[in-house]
């Protein structure tokens, strides 16, 4: 720990299994955000 009380390190526990690709929305348009759901095509992104 830091003198702040941060952590220096980590461990690793484990891995996430991945059941599905996503997209994050980057235009901050999306009525689903985090996720995309192509609005950036209808918008000047």
């Amino acid at each position: 720990m830091s003198e702040y009380g941060e952590p220096l390190s980590w461990e690793v526990e484990g891995g996430l299994d991945a059941k599905e690709t996503v997209r994050l929305c980057g235009c901050g348009k999306s009525k689903k955000k985090p996720y995309c759901d192509q609005t950036h095509n209808m918008v000047d992104f």
